[in-house]
This record gives C-alpha cells, sequence and structure tokens, in this order.
C-alpha cells in the first residue's frame, strides 16, 4: 500500500537540519550551502551574501530549488563571508547563516 504524506493545512517555513553552521573550504575548491526547508505551502528561498540578496552567477549556483548554494572556486577574501538563507511562505519565515572560512595562503 502506497501512503502519500499530505500536510493536514499550512505550515509555516521552517529551516530543518543539523549540519555545520562554520564551513573551511579552501581557496579553489568548490563548496555547497545546504537550506533543507519545509512548510506548506512550500517555502520560497532567498540566498544573501554578507546581508546582501545574491543573484545566480557562474560562481554562485543555487540547486534543487534553490536549496543549494554551490560556491564555485571559492577564493579569498571574496567568499570568506557570511552566506544566509531564507525560507518564507504566507504563514512563517525562518533563516540560517552559513561562515564561510577560507584560510588565508601565506607565502614565506
Amino acid at each position: 500500500m502506497f501512503l502519500l504524506n499530505i500536510p493536514s493545512g499550512p505550515q509555516p517555513a521552517k529551516i530543518i537540519g543539523s549540519s555545520s553552521h562554520d564551513i573551511w573550504v579552501n581557496s579553489g575548491e568548490d563548496a555547497i550551502l545546504d537550506c533543507n526547508a519545509v512548510g506548506f505551502p512550500p517555502p520560497v528561498i532567498t540566498w544573501k551574501k554578507d546581508n546582501q540578496v545574491m543573484k545566480k552567477t557562474e560562481r554562485y549556483v543555487p540547486s534543487g530549488n534553490s536549496l543549494k548554494m554551490k560556491i564555485v572556486r571559492s577564493r579569498y577574501p571574496d567568499d570568506d563571508a557570511v552566506f544566509s538563507c531564507e525560507a518564507k511562505n504566507d504563514f512563517g519565515n525562518d533563516s540560517r547563516d552559513f561562515v564561510v572560512i577560507i584560510p588565508s595562503e601565506f607565502k614565506f
């Protein structure tokens, strides 16, 4: 028997998950930020970098209905920042911050 999970009514947007809020990534490597959000109606996701709304570029690529943000070839100091996702529907909103840390390379 197949059961379909249908919400019984409106549910406010909520970000769930337990991954780390601090993301360490080496310069030149990709980073994936995961904004696992639920709610009914399904929430709209907005990504921000240092409190500024982000737009899709070849370096910042949202995927999976914007539930994930890929930072392509991260670099210091451009991506050493606070990224956040906001999930919002008509019944509520929730947000989550990700501190992306890219160790600087010291040359002797």
